[in-house]
């Protein structure tokens, strides 16, 4: 396997080798259970690990934060699901601590994590704030000459757009307003001259 990005986080790292203990304890499950507890916990316990390479290898810190949150909810479950496992007699104590334990140590990898991430997002959403509010650059003489007065130059003053299919009624209206409009303006070109 190329060594992704990823490969390097210790949080991947220590829910990698969690996955792997959870499938090695499933091993001596119930038959019956093949389709049932054994294959739940197994999924849910890979889908950590999964999450976090999924989220670590998209573009960008939002995506990321939704991979690793998708990542603690697997977690949640699998804790139940070792708990529920050893209620049902399926891992002895020992077991149960170990796995508890080596979740308990990841949980606390995984949300600090979290927090690195959300951290870093909130430092940049910082900065782009600390950024808008500097005073503004002086503007070109080409564009404070064609200014409107309102500060917009004149090409970049707002139309309002027209939709682009109307019903014959609305069209005769818009049509009709144009035609009054363009009736005033004639009305007072003659008044005044």
């Amino acid at each position: 396997m190329d060594k992704e990005r990823w490969y390097n986080l210790e949080v991947w790292k220590h829910a990698d080798q969690m996955a792997l203990s959870v499938y090695r304890a499933t091993k001596t499950f119930p038959k019956e259970e093949i389709y049932g507890v054994t294959s739940q916990i197994r999924r849910a316990a890979l889908s950590i690990p999964a999450n976090i390479v999924e989220g670590y290898s998209r573009k960008g810190d939002k995506e990321l934060q939704r991979f690793v949150n998708i990542s603690l909810g697997s977690l949640a479950e699998t804790k139940y699901l070792i708990y529920f496992s050893e209620r049902l007699g399926y891992l002895s104590q020992e077991k149960y601590q170990e796995l508890k334990s080596g979740y308990d140590k990841l949980g606390n990898l995984l949300w600090g994590f979290y927090r690195a991430i959300n951290e870093e997002d909130a430092g940049k959403l910082e900065r782009l704030k600390a950024r808008r509010q500097s005073p503004p650059r002086s503007q070109p003489a080409s564009i404070r000459a064609a200014s409107n007065g309102a500060g917009k130059p004149e090409r970049f003053k707002t139309i309002r757009p027209v939709p682009a299919f109307q019903p014959p009624s609305v069209r005769a209206g818009y049509k009709e307003a144009r035609k009054a409009k363009g009736d005033k303006e004639k009305r007072r070109e003659s008044e005044n001259a």
